[in-house]
């Protein structure tokens, strides 16, 4: 059995994650492979790159038309269930979405079926969630722990317009889930971030006592001098979480 914890001490978006789950030594054909199984029209990107001097593998969804795609539960829905990953890969990816939608309708005051997704449910978050529950089966991973999260500070511009740091449905994401802001006047976690470990994640702690045998990084897409890359350790044995 296999257990990851995430550092995100540096925050946490979903191409950070998929950057570090591949990290860990998933091929990246094998990769691509798999995400062109949902008739998406992007481009993967994967390229080897530094953040405040430390490497990481960066992942860069491109997407090829220029339409603003909004998706509704059901249009996503459609979409996993329509792919050929397992039935296991397609259970985690769809209650990752289900908390999406359900904090969006919370904090715009919709009901579920009524809300839709911008950033969250474009073409590129589909791939970061779908890829990172399949990631982590191809790794085959048991259980997840992460540290505390860094939310960083300020503000933060979106399809709803200029909102604070954590935004709404960030915050709302992480409902009874230890955070704090530390460094960084900007948004560190992202809804898409925020989804997918409040979904996966077992437990919130500091760093535990472990022995681990691999270490994955991954780079977001801005670059602040005073934060390194976000890393993900790999276990073959339990962690003492205490």
């Amino acid at each position: 059995m296999k257990y990851i914890y995430f550092d995100a001490s540096a925050g946490l978006s979903g191409d950070m994650i998929l950057g570090a789950l591949l990290d860990l030594g998933v091929p990246s054909s094998l990769f691509r492979e798999k995400m062109a199984e949902l008739k998406l029209p992007v481009e993967i990107q994967l390229k080897e790159t530094k953040r405040a001097t430390l490497r990481g593998l960066k992942v860069d969804v491109l997407v090829k038309t220029k339409k603003t795609t909004t998706r509704r539960r059901s249009d996503i829905e459609d979409i996993i269930k329509k792919s050929r990953f397992s039935s296991s890969v397609k259970k985690n990816a769809s209650a990752i979405f289900k908390k999406l939608f359900e904090a969006e309708a919370r904090v715009h005051g919709h009901r579920v079926n009524e809300a839709h997704l911008h950033e969250a449910g474009a073409d590129d978050a589909i791939v970061d969630i779908v890829g990172c529950c399949f990631l982590a089966e191809t790794l085959e991973i048991s259980e997840f722990y992460c540290s505390p999260l860094n939310l960083g500070q300020g503000w933060v511009k979106s399809s709803h317009g200029r909102l604070p740091v954590p935004a709404p449905a960030v915050a709302e994401l992480l409902k009874g889930i230890p955070v704090y802001s530390a460094w960084i006047k900007a948004e560190l976690v992202t809804p898409t971030g925020a989804a997918i470990v409040s979904t996966l994640v077992k437990k919130f702690i500091p760093l535990p006592e472990l022995s681990y045998e691999k270490i994955g990084c991954g780079a977001g897409t801005r670059n602040f001098p005073e934060l390194p890359t976000f890393s993900i350790f790999l276990c073959s044995t339990r962690l003492s979480t205490g």
